[in-house]
């Protein structure tokens, strides 16, 4: 599963080269102030989530607080528990695998 997510990491770089774009199939949520996407991946139980469009226009930087917002969001959207030490972190973006009970 975590080779799985290593195949991904290039899709989240591609991604934030490209204007944070939203996905069709993805949930747009509110935490903490911000907008974050987050969708379930081609991969069953990987979960993707971002920033949602135009948060470079909001004073911030990534920090770690930023990435667990995204897992915060993935919990949210999926239902399920984030499985310790799957997620890849990236320019603002989280893969992470979840453990539905």
């Amino acid at each position: 599963m975590r080779l799985s997510l290593f195949v991904f990491l290039p899709l989240i770089a591609l991604t934030a080269c490209k204007n944070s774009q939203i996905y069709d199939d993805a949930t747009v949520l509110s935490l903490d102030g911000y907008s974050w996407f987050v969708r379930e991946t081609n991969d069953p139980g990987i979960w993707m989530a971002g920033p949602d469009k135009g948060w470079e226009k909001k004073v911030f930087k990534v920090e770690p607080r930023f990435y667990a917002r995204n897992i915060k969001a993935i919990e949210q959207v999926s239902g399920c528990r984030y499985e310790p030490g799957s997620a890849v972190n990236n320019n603002g973006y989280t893969l992470a695998a979840v453990q539905c009970d």
